[in-house]
C-alpha cells in the first residue's frame, strides 16, 4: 500500500495523524514514514486500512458514520478494539439473517 493510499483513507476519516495512529496502535512517526513512501503498514494494519477504504468507497453518504465508529474505537482502545466491535457486529447481522 503506498502512502497517497495511507493518506488519502486517513483524509477521507477527517482524522488527524495523531488519532489515525491511535486508531493503529501506531507511532505518529510511523504513518509519517506511511504517507511518505519511507515505510508500509505490516499486514494487520494493512488490512483494516484495506478494509476501511472499501467501507469508505462502498458508502460515501455513510463517512460521519463510519468515521464516529472507527473514533469511538480509537478512544477505547485502537486497532484490536475495532476488530473486536467489527467482529460483534458482524455475529448481529449474521444472527438477524440480515447479512
Amino acid at each position: 500500500m503506498d502512502g497517497l493510499t495511507v493518506r488519502n483513507i486517513r483524509v477521507m476519516l477527517k482524522m488527524e495523524k495523531t488519532e489515525f495512529a491511535k486508531l493503529l496502535n501506531v507511532d505518529l512517526r510511523t504513518v509519517t514514514k506511511w504517507e511518505e513512501n519511507r515505510a508500509t503498514p505490516n499486514a494487520s494494519c494493512e488490512g483494516v486500512l484495506l478494509g476501511l477504504r472499501e467501507v469508505l468507497v462502498a458508502y460515501p453518504n455513510k463517512v460521519t458514520e463510519i468515521r464516529d465508529y472507527v473514533r469511538s474505537a480509537s478512544n477505547v482502545g485502537g486497532l484490536p478494539y475495532l476488530i473486536i466491535r467489527l467482529f460483534q457486529d458482524s455475529i448481529k447481522i449474521n444472527a438477524t439473517g440480515n447479512g
